[in-house]
């Protein structure tokens, strides 16, 4: 029985080393893949797009940016104030409501100066893929 126990635990052991292997190897190959599509503000300026698009995450219980989310926000007001767009496009979750990312989002990007009738917002934006 103790043999069997421990070919169970080897086989388990291996299969944790292939999984995490197979993750570090997949982000490594996005970073690397990646590196030279990440540009700095000002470069991002110079492209003279019509909306900035910040994808939705989520929002605290009290209606506040969860932190990957205002990190998100703050790179958008950044490139609005740097002349990226005219616009900024909040995509987000409403699906119900007592839930509004949307609102959470254009919200926070007016406390930050950023006028309000230059926000619109994608209530429909519940994935990446319907944003």
């Amino acid at each position: 029985m103790f043999k069997a126990v421990r070919k169970v635990l080897g086989a388990l052991l291996t299969l944790a080393i292939i999984a995490i292997l197979v993750l570090a190897g997949t982000n490594a190959a996005v970073i690397l893949g990646t590196r030279g599509d990440i540009v700095d503000v000002q470069t991002a300026a110079a492209y003279d797009a019509d909306a900035i698009v910040v994808l939705g995450a989520s929002v605290l219980p009290d209606g506040t940016p969860s932190g990957i989310l205002e990190d998100r926000l703050d790179d958008a007001v950044q490139l609005y104030f740097a002349g990226a767009a005219p616009k900024i496009i909040m995509s987000g979750d409403n699906g119900d409501a007592s839930y509004n990312e949307c609102w959470a989002m254009k919200s926070y990007a007016v406390a930050q100066g950023v006028p309000s009738e230059d926000v619109f917002c994608d209530h429909a934006g519940f994935s990446t893929y319907e944003t």
